[in-house]
């Protein structure tokens, strides 16, 4: 008896002390909320066995792919690729998609900065969502493209797309000399650069030739008659020939050559050798244009050098006489011509004539009222009041007539100065006079 109570006690006080342990590690999941001061306490809703069991949303529980190219041309388009995939087995809900289009890309009308959204109420399990949007390209550089996942508020995936936009930038220069001379050589040099990023294809440079200028040669030369680019054959992507048209009417004659494509970076240079044939100001101006339907359009460009076309003041002088010898108390008569033999004008021509001590001056004969007089003993002088102007390729001449006074090697000097040259210019002729 004592035995069965003493067990009996050890019992109760185990399942006490179990009772108790239990009490304070068990957790009651559905408990009643407190209530504001004053309200009814209520008790919560169940949740349904689905959203009990359904597990919390992860990082990539919805994933997304973004796809786009890698380069354009400025002027294409650019179409982006948003796949977006629940890769669990349960329904996801209020799945928000946001991408961000860069400033610089157009869409619709809009070139700044632009969001776009689409919002999906369920994405079921394992479904997959493809978006398409196409934007346009306003500018050449590189645009970065992004997409985001977001549910309830929070990013679980993006995807990123990062474009090149490249685009030729052909410049156009003429360079020549600022000042030629009548019938010499000129040269100018077409320049086409292309400073951009993308090839420029199909560039045609035109060359118009000034109406006071003769084509001598170039570089590719010229062919009469051909038709570029199916009768030229190019060589590293330059014609070797350029097609030349004859100057009608008063259509000016041309040059054009043709670039199969000028690269990014790349400088392609034109010699061009012509002759000056008239006096006054020339425009030598070169156009570029490309024949290409690739884009973007690459605007027409023009260029031109101008050169001042001179002519160079050149004078000749030479004197002889009309009787030699000659005999004492006879006349010969010392003639004295001047010519311009430059292609400009020449100013303030002056003569002078000295009179050898074996002659007599009787009289002159010129352009000009003169003037005669003994200069120093035994020298007598005949100076000729200035011509103002004497134009390329005219002349003056000059006449003094001289009577033989006493034997001896007679030499008459006549001295010619004008604006245009610096030191005077003397021409003698010498006379045997005899008794």
């Amino acid at each position: 008896m004592k035995k069965s109570g003493l067990f009996l006690g050890l019992f109760t006080l185990i399942l006490t002390i179990i009772i108790i342990w239990l009490a304070q590690n068990i957790k009651v999941e559905n408990t009643v909320p407190s209530s504001p001061k004053g309200d009814t306490p209520a008790l919560s809703q169940p949740n349904t066995p689905e959203e009990i069991n359904k597990p919390p949303v992860r990082l990539r529980d919805v994933s997304i792919i973004m796809d786009g190219p890698t380069e354009v041309r400025l002027e294409e388009t650019i179409t982006y690729t948003l796949t977006a995939k629940n890769n669990t087995n349960n329904q996801m809900k209020d799945v928000v998609i946001r991408a961000r289009i860069p400033a610089g890309l157009k869409y619709r009308d809009r070139i700044d900065e632009t969001n776009l959204k689409w919002v999906f109420e369920i994405l079921e399990p394992n479904a997959t969502r493809i978006i398409l949007y196409t934007v346009g390209t306003t500018r050449s550089g590189v645009f970065t493209g992004t997409a985001e996942v977001y549910i309830k508020d929070k990013i679980i995936s993006n995807g990123v797309v990062i474009t090149k936009v490249i685009a030729p930038d052909l410049q156009l220069a003429v360079t020549g000399p600022r000042i030629c001379y009548l019938h010499k050589p000129l040269a100018y040099t077409i320049t086409i650069t292309n400073t951009g990023n993308a090839s420029a294809k199909n560039v045609n440079i035109t060359n118009i030739i000034p109406a006071n200028l003769d084509y001598i040669s170039s570089t590719p030369p010229r062919k009469v008659g051909i038709s570029l680019p199916n009768d030229s054959l190019f060589k590293d992507g330059i014609a070797q020939h350029a097609a030349f048209k004859p100057a009608v009417g008063e259509r000016l004659s041309t040059l054009t050559w043709k670039l199969e494509e000028v690269a990014p970076q790349q400088k392609v240079e034109i010699k061009l050798d012509l002759r000056a044939k008239e006096k006054g100001r020339c425009r030598n101006t070169a156009k570029l244009f490309c024949d290409t339907d690739l884009p973007p359009t690459v605007m027409p460009l023009e260029a031109w050098a101008e050169t001042d076309i001179i002519g160079i003041p050149a004078m000749h002088i030479s004197t002889y006489d009309t009787e030699d010898p000659v005999e004492v108390g006879k006349h010969t008569i010392y003639v004295i011509e001047i010519r311009n033999e430059g292609t400009a004008p020449c100013t303030n021509i002056k003569i002078e004539s000295k009179i050898p001590e074996e002659m007599e001056f009787v009289s002159a004969e010129g352009p000009t009222p003169f003037k005669a007089g003994t200069v120093t003993e035994p020298l007598f002088q005949v100076s000729f009041e200035p011509v103002p102007i004497l134009q390329s390729g005219d002349k003056l001449i000059y006449k003094i007539n001289c009577k033989a006074i006493q034997p001896g090697s007679a030499k008459h000097a006549a001295t010619l100065t004008y604006d245009q040259f610096e030191n005077p210019i003397t021409d003698e002729e010498g006379t045997s006079v005899y008794k």
